[in-house]
């Protein structure tokens, strides 16, 4: 099945990908997909990121390890687990 790109630049792109590999367009552009689709299921998500992140935390609390408290400040049992995270954070979003 074929597929048509009305923006021209992507198709310079595949041109010149195709130019330099001395490959068909076809196969210029099938080898671009998978190597970004690797690429990104590489990549742990951000879910993954947080999730270790916590792990890692409740990890060093159980050992002793890490910070145990401001001093004169007493910690007050948390009910249940509790995470927040500011997703423009998360993001990298830039305002």
């Amino acid at each position: 099945m074929a597929f048509y790109i009305k923006n021209p630049e992507p198709d310079a792109l595949a041109r010149k990908v195709a130019a330099l590999k001395r490959i068909g367009l076809t196969e210029a552009v099938h080898t671009a997909l998978a190597h970004e689709l690797e690429r990104e299921q590489g990549t742990p998500s951000l879910v993954e990121i947080g999730v270790r992140f916590c792990s890692e935390l409740r990890a060093k609390r159980q050992s002793g390890e890490g910070p145990t408290g401001r001093p004169g400040v007493p910690r007050q049992p948390v009910r249940g687990w509790l995470m927040f995270i500011d997703a423009s954070a998360l993001t990298g979003a830039a305002h």
